[in-house]
């Protein structure tokens, strides 16, 4: 989510697009879901045949489940980008289902570390003329999908970085934009994904012209929100 706020107002300036969340929450507790979503948009009643590994894992019923996605039947949208970070982890094999929190996202991190080269940007469309803006990762997951199944461990780890790397190329691209049409120049990251550094190393690199605020003294994820929603409180009341 990108944001202009002090502790007055906010405004949502601008997301990721909405994805499905497949089955609800268990999406989120199982990545292959969101996986799914992205092989069967691409390759349809074909996606045996792209990659039959994948479909090889999947349990009973899958084609009812993309039925039910595609009519909106428990598959609630999400513009989370840690739910972009799940569904890079599973296409890649490297998560299918997360054992504990963040799992999927962790384990993809760990394997761009692996990466014997530079990363390179992969295509995604950011939409500047919407209100909100938004940015579509589609095609990047896409993209990460292409002969994923034939992937060495070098070309994995190659692939992950390049995820990271692009998320924050599109997030300082974004910013920005913002920079251009507000005038400011401050910048906080917080939020659970920001607790991935190759992210955050990746995009301070891109924001040398930014003053940029970083979590030290609470937590970026959900505590940071109960304190904000605290700070705002006090605010408002004095």
């Amino acid at each position: 989510e990108f944001m202009v706020a002090d502790l007055a107002v906010y405004e949502r300036c601008a997301h990721f697009a909405y994805i499905p969340l497949p089955g609800g929450d268990r999406a989120a507790a199982e990545p292959w879901r969101l996986a799914l979503w992205v092989l069967h948009g691409m390759y349809g009643a074909e996606l045996a045949a792209h990659a039959p590994r994948f479909a090889a894992a999947l349990p009973a019923g899958w084609e009812l489940l993309m039925q039910a996605t595609a009519a909106g039947v428990n598959a609630p949208p999400t513009s989370s980008a840690g739910r972009l970070f799940d569904a890079a982890a599973a296409l890649l094999g490297i998560c299918r289902e997360n054992v504990y929190e963040g799992q999927a996202a962790i384990g993809l991190e760990l394997c761009a570390r692996r990466a014997r080269r530079a990363g390179v940007v992969l295509p995604y469309r950011m939409n500047c003329a919407s209100v909100p803006m938004v940015i579509d990762f589609l095609p990047v997951l896409c993209a990460l999908t292409d002969g994923a199944e034939g992937l060495t461990e070098e070309e994995r780890a190659g692939r992950a970085l390049d995820f990271h790397v692009t998320m924050a190329a599109a997030v300082a691209e974004m910013l920005d934009v913002l920079a251009a049409r507000t005038g400011l120049r401050t910048v906080v990251l917080s939020g659970g994904v920001f607790q991935n550094a190759l992210l955050l190393e990746n995009l301070l690199t891109r924001l040398g012209d930014f003053r940029v605020l970083l979590p030290h003294n609470a937590p970026p994820n959900d505590g940071g929100i109960a304190y904000g929603q605290a700070a705002v409180a006090l605010a408002r009341m004095g």
